[in-house]
């Protein structure tokens, strides 16, 4: 008697199985390839000649589709989290890439990708500085202090720069609610963002704008990074890849 072979158009069994198992394996390919084009971008960023600037060009364009596809394939159910992590980076992506053409749509791209983030995270305030008013009040003069000090200079910007710092300052303590990895990755976004609006506005030109300029892009791409890792922590990720490998 031979075996009933399955009907045409359906997978052979344990082909789920076999995806399912190589997930590990692709996420680790593609948080290897987001690591090494952050780390090439840092390094032609600061190279003059109009073919470096094509290869810079080209990294900020990989750059999030290779963390949302690290994301894709390390944390496979679609779940609501997911789904907001996502739009984040969607809209990142466009701030990085398509928003360079004029400062006001950099700020408002990116001001839909801290919305998205805050949408994200909303639903674990509980967990968050949101819910111990001590820190809550700490972080929030904090914030508003440094907002100021940029705003002070953004002249017709000022009410883009201020809507622009209450999202990020939100998005960075509601992300403490999801785990200490979000946390720190909200915090870190938060010096990021801080230093290229000092960098643009309070000290353009200044002695501090060089020093700035280069914290800019490290703590953006770690930030974005741990604001996933914090996502898949959730779900248990790194016990499942430490138990794969």
């Amino acid at each position: 008697m031979t075996a009933r072979r399955p009907p045409s158009g359906e997978p052979a069994p344990g082909v789920p199985a076999l995806v399912s198992a190589r997930r590990p394996l692709v996420a680790r390919a593609l948080l290897g390839a987001y690591l090494a084009v952050a780390v090439l971008e840092l390094v032609v960023s600061d190279l003059s000649g109009a073919a470096w600037r094509w290869v810079d060009a080209g990294c900020l364009v990989a750059l999030m589709p290779l963390l949302a596809g690290f994301l894709l394939a390390a944390r496979p159910g679609r779940d609501r989290l997911t789904g907001w992590v996502l739009l984040a980076l969607l809209f990142s992506w466009l701030g990085d890439t398509v928003g360079g053409v004029a400062l006001l749509a950099k700020i408002g791209l990116f001001l839909l990708a801290q919305l998205a983030y805050v949408a994200a995270f909303r639903p674990y305030w509980r967990h968050s500085p949101v819910a111990r008013p001590l820190q809550l009040a700490a972080v929030t003069v904090g914030v508003g202090v440094l907002v100021l000090w940029v705003g002070r200079a953004a002249g017709p910007l000022l009410p883009a720069v201020v809507l622009y710092g209450v999202a990020l300052g939100t998005m960075a303590v509601l992300a403490g609610g999801l785990n200490r990895v979000a946390g720190l990755g909200g915090l870190v976004f938060l010096v990021s963002d801080l230093s290229l609006g000092l960098t643009v506005f309070a000290e353009a030109g200044g002695p501090l704008a060089s020093a700035l300029d280069l914290l800019v892009m490290p703590t953006y791409v770690v930030a974005q990074l741990l604001l996933v890792l914090g996502v898949l922590r959730r779900s248990g990720w790194g016990g499942r890849v430490g138990a794969a490998g």
